[in-house]
């Protein structure tokens, strides 16, 4: 079995996770909430002790619910309006890596150390099916844009789409040389990026799974994330406008101009198809204690990549 650094845990190491909302949970009371109107941006409204190390965290859809997926196995889904957990289950046998909402937020996957990933109704914490295709640590899962498809990756060089209600698998992605850490829908569910331990980024067919394209990016992947809202691009851009507005225009197809070095420390490496169209990539690596390399580009699918200052 694959392990994987500390240091390039996604989201959260230690056992906090705190949460925009107005009261706490369980016992673990942040202090008496005043009203949201009077509150500072960036105030903490409460915190949630988890009893392990969490690894992954995913707000539903609609913005009400967190999930959570934890180092012993277990699965906690919180209700952050009324400060309650709505289901906390022991789930695999071995971490939690990833979890992912369906877009309707009625159900939830979750993929494991142990091989496999799990699908859950949010509402009453019942396990509808365990998929069971891979031979590796599952890192990564992600729900197509309908609801109706599941693709998962994994330490064995995979990436499988199955039908997110019979566990039935579509097909199997093989291009990858490595681990495949990180896998996200285009927001039209026409395509599938992942990313790879092999240093690269290679997008195909959600259909078909023919390969359309491949990006060579010299660093290890570590998370890829896909984003409609743009909250995510925008956490993004204000860590590091002061990098991006440094990046140069590229002139060959795939050509990476520049490569700008900073102290900024991140523990998460973030990739999302911009909500404004879907040729866009953003990508950022942790580089751990070194120093982090940001690369911004905009890639057209037909092949032609160029670096975009937003």
């Amino acid at each position: 079995m694959h392990k994987l650094r500390a240091s390039k845990w996604f989201l959260a190491i230690g056992c906090f996770v705190l949460l925009l909302t107005t009261c706490s949970f369980a016992n673990h009371v942040v202090g008496p909430a005043p009203p949201t109107t009077s509150l500072p941006l960036g105030t903490t409204f409460r915190s949630y002790r988890a009893p392990f190390n969490v690894n992954a965290a995913a707000w539903s859809p609609g913005g009400k619910q967190l999930a959570l997926g934890e180092d012993d196995g277990t699965v906690e889904v919180l209700d952050t309006v009324k400060g309650t957990i709505d289901f906390s289950v022991l789930g695999h046998r071995n971490r939690v890596w990833a979890v992912a909402w369906s877009p309707d937020s009625k159900r939830l996957a979750s993929a494991s150390w142990d091989q496999t990933v799990n699908v859950w109704d949010a509402a009453r914490g019942k396990r509808l099916l365990t998929y069971r295709g891979h031979t590796d640590l599952v890192l990564a899962v992600a729900w197509s844009p309908d609801g109706k498809r599941i693709a998962s990756s994994s330490s064995d060089n995979t990436v499988q789409v199955w039908d997110a209600t019979s566990g039935k698998l579509d097909y199997t992605y093989r291009g990858n040389s490595g681990t495949v850490s990180a896998v996200a829908w285009s927001p039209d569910g026409k395509r599938i990026a992942s990313g790879c331990f092999d240093h690269t980024v290679r997008v195909w067919d959600a259909t078909t799974g023919q390969h359309t394209l491949t990006y060579y990016n010299g660093v290890d992947m570590k998370r890829m994330l896909a984003e409609k809202g743009g909250c995510l691009r925008e956490l993004w851009e204000s860590l590091v406008s002061h990098v991006t507005k440094l990046l140069e225009e590229g002139k060959a197809a795939g050509e990476l101009n520049s490569s700008i070095p900073t102290k900024v420390m991140l523990f998460s490496f973030f990739s999302l198809f911009s909500p404004k169209s879907y040729d866009h990539l953003l990508l950022g690596e942790d580089l751990s204690h070194e120093d982090l390399v940001k690369y911004l580009w905009r890639i057209y699918f037909n092949g032609i990549a160029n670096h975009e200052t937003t």
